[in-house]
This record gives C-alpha cells, sequence and structure tokens, in this order.
C-alpha cells in the first residue's frame, strides 16, 4: 500500500478561488524494498471551490458578527442577540445557527422563557441513562451531554467540548428547553 504526504499551498486569497495547490512528495510512492530518492516532484491538482468546506470560507464580517452574537448572549442582552444573529441570517441565509438563535430571541422578546444560560450557571442532568436512549439526541447534543458533570459552569463546558461557541451556545440551549439538563 502506497502512502502520500499532501501540503496545501495557498499564498494568497486569489490562490483559493482558482483551486488549491498541493504537492506530492515522490519519496513516499517508492516501490517497497526500494531506495527513495532524494528528488521531490510536484504537481499543481485544482479542487472546485464547491468542495471547500463553508467554515473556511467564513469572512472577517461574519466572525465578528457570531463572536458579538456570542458576548451578548453571554450578558443576556436578547435585543442584541436577536438585531444580531437578524444580520448573520441576512448576510448568510444558510447560516443554521443563526437562524435558531434569532427565531430563539424573537420568542423570548414576546413570551416568558426560559433565558440563555449564562456562564457562572452549572449544567446539570435530568434525565437518566434509560430516558436519554428513547431521545433523538444529535451527535453535538450527545457530546455536549458528555462533557457536563455537574461541577463545570457553562463556560467550562463550552471549552471543553471544542465546539465553536455560537455552536455551543446552540446546542446547550436545546438541551435546557428539551428539559434534558437544568442550570443551577
Amino acid at each position: 500500500m502506497s502512502r502520500f504526504r499532501a501540503t496545501a499551498l495557498a499564498t494568497d486569497r486569489s490562490e483559493w478561488s482558482s483551486g488549491l495547490s498541493q504537492a506530492l512528495d515522490e519519496s513516499l510512492f517508492a516501490p517497497p524494498g526500494s531506495e527513495a530518492r532524494g528528488s521531490a516532484v510536484r504537481m499543481r491538482v485544482s479542487v472546485p471551490l464547491a468542495t471547500i468546506p463553508a467554515e473556511a470560507l467564513v469572512s472577517d464580517e461574519v466572525r465578528l458578527l457570531e463572536d458579538q452574537l456570542v458576548n451578548a448572549l453571554r450578558r443576556g442582552e436578547n435585543a442584541r442577540a436577536l438585531m444580531l444573529a437578524s444580520s448573520l441570517v441576512y448576510s448568510n441565509p444558510e447560516h443554521v445557527v443563526a437562524r435558531r438563535i434569532k427565531s430563539r430571541c424573537a420568542q423570548n422578546m414576546t413570551a416568558d422563557a426560559i433565558p440563555f444560560p449564562s456562564d457562572d450557571a452549572i449544567p446539570v442532568q435530568c434525565l437518566d441513562t434509560s430516558e436519554l436512549a428513547e431521545r433523538n439526541l444529535s451527535r453535538r447534543a450527545a457530546h455536549m451531554l458528555s462533557c457536563i458533570d455537574g461541577a463545570l459552569t457553562v463556560e467550562e463546558v463550552i471549552d471543553i467540548s471544542a465546539l465553536p461557541q455560537l455552536v455551543a451556545y446552540d446546542v446547550l440551549d436545546a438541551l435546557v428547553r428539551e428539559g434534558i439538563i437544568d442550570v443551577i
């Protein structure tokens, strides 16, 4: 079985739009039992823009809006969070997390609803394992639930989960609304 090493060579933004450059090291393609040569052959491979993950193409403006939205959620500023989530949805209609948070903030403005979990609150699991088995949890929700031990704060759970902050807040909020966890 042959092995290879690929190295992305993206030097500027225009190269991302026209395709990615990859270098393949020929020395790893040497047949078994033969000596690998010291020289390397490089070739250009064009990758269609559609195959690049959307996260890699996020603009600085969207990242700034996401950071501001996370900060507004942390401070409990529902109206500001609604405005920022609306801006995110306007600039990127496919931003699923921003759409859910926008909807949730709009509900919070019109009715008595459970607030977003604060950073210093401690999430605790409300259901036992047999009840959880009956629920249809997403991978992210199951992962977030595995990080909750009843002693860590919301902020610490988000850090441990290694999910993007906006996604982590969305998942925690969904777990609270579904009654799977409670925050104390």
